[in-house]
Parts: structure tokens; C-alpha cells; sequence
């Protein structure tokens, strides 16, 4: 993360940057990130969320603690719901920000392509 941050850091100087690591599943942990953030009066609002995680080539099927699917869990729930957990503070920075620079930046693979989900069965048993 710190080398992300330093990228950017000379584009945008006067900004507070907060790097947060978190494990992506199971949902608690992602919770109690969310919680966290939410609750840190220095972050009134967050004008940038870059995402980039996954696992893969799990050898053996493994189920998260809610019983999804571990790859699907980690590389799709656990973003969806890390976002929408913090989104208040994204909507506050989009408010404050000049149109369209409030960002949330999903970096993937073309992994999909080779495994692609199949949405038949969230614990892919298929």
C-alpha cells in the first residue's frame, strides 16, 4: 500500500491518505474494518477506494464461515460489502468533490475468464 500511496501522494499533496488492511473474509472482519473506519472522526469522507485482493488456485473447495464459497467470498463478497459498508463516507466525499473525481477503483484479472463464476450456486458445488 505505501507504494500506492507514494505514487499518488505528488499528485494530490494536501491529502490525507489512510491505508487500511483488511482480510476479506470472513464478513466479520470486514465489519469490523468498515466499523472502524466509520467511526474514525478523522475520516469525514472518502474520496478514493482502490480495491485489489483475491485468492486463488485453492487446492482443495473451501467454504468461508458463512458458507460461500472461498474464492467467491473473498474475491466478490467481501468487496461488495466492504463498499457498501463504508459507502456513507464515499457518498459524503461525492457530495464535496467536483463531479466524478469520488472514486472506487476494482482492479481485477482476466482470471474469470479461465474460471468464470458460475452464479448457478454461491457455494459452487456444481
Amino acid at each position: 500500500m505505501s507504494e500506492i500511496i507514494e505514487v499518488r501522494r505528488p499528485k494530490s499533496p494536501s491529502a490525507t491518505y489512510i491505508p487500511v488492511s483488511l482480510d476479506l473474509d470472513p464478513q466479520k472482519s470486514v465489519r469490523e474494518a468498515a466499523a472502524a473506519i466509520l467511526s474514525n472522526s478523522q475520516i469525514q469522507q472518502i474520496d478514493l477506494v482502490f480495491k485489489n485482493a483475491a485468492v486463488t488456485s485453492i487446492p482443495e473447495r473451501q467454504l468461508s464461515p458463512e458458507g460461500i464459497e472461498m474464492q467467491f467470498a473473498t474475491n466478490h463478497i467481501g468487496h461488495f460489502l466492504f463498499t457498501n459498508l463504508i459507502m456513507p463516507k464515499i457518498l459524503a466525499a461525492a457530495k464535496s468533490n467536483p463531479k466524478g473525481t469520488t472514486r472506487i477503483i476494482n482492479l481485477s484479472s482476466r482470471g474469470t475468464v479461465y474460471s468464470p463464476v458460475r452464479f448457478q450456486t454461491s457455494t459452487l458445488t456444481r
